[in-house]
């Protein structure tokens, strides 16, 4: 039988409340699984005077929610922002950490995501998780995201960017 997989977000005290499963997310300027037009309203990344601000982190994991005849493994990611590059003055940042043993999510500079997912292309994509999963139930690494935007720039909606994923399954 083919894997199902979804992805959870993960909030509050060391990343461990599960959002449940998520086609999409936000970077919000709270720690928060929402995604949705009136919490992104609500919730912005103000551009700063000077410096950099940054979003919440946001922890994700890949379930298998269906188990594959085998397993599943290579875990990798990359984007795709709008007009062929994201916009001047953002950063989408990213890395990993083990299942189970989250951080509490930050808005200041994150100690886990630090690669930009710039440098991630379909033809170079950025390393999630390279374990294997057989059983349902099972969970990814945690994929840490952050946005940072700088003092440069412009106002404006920042997306819609989409964060593609594959997976090798036998």
């Amino acid at each position: 039988m083919a894997a199902e997989i979804r992805l959870h977000v993960f909030t509050g005290t060391d990343a461990s409340t599960d959002g449940g499963s998520a086609a999409s997310f936000s970077f919000l300027s709270i720690d928060s699984a929402a995604d949705d037009q009136s919490a992104r309203v609500s919730n912005p990344i103000s551009i700063p005077s000077s410096g950099c601000a940054y979003s919440y982190e946001k922890w994700i994991s890949a379930c298998v929610s269906v188990a594959p005849d085998n397993n599943v493994s290579n875990f990798q990611v990359w984007g795709s922002p709008p007009g062929q590059a994201f916009p001047a003055g953002t950063c989408w940042l990213v890395g990993t950490a083990p299942y189970g043993s989250g951080s509490t999510p930050t808005d200041t500079s994150s100690s886990i995501a630090t690669s930009s997912l710039a440098d991630a292309t379909s033809g170079a994509k950025y390393t999630w998780d390279s374990a294997s999963y057989a059983a349902a139930g099972s969970m990814t690494r945690y994929l840490v995201m952050q946005l940072q935007v700088e003092a440069s720039a412009s106002p404006g909606d920042w997306g819609p960017c989409d964060l593609n994923y594959s997976f090798d399954e036998v």
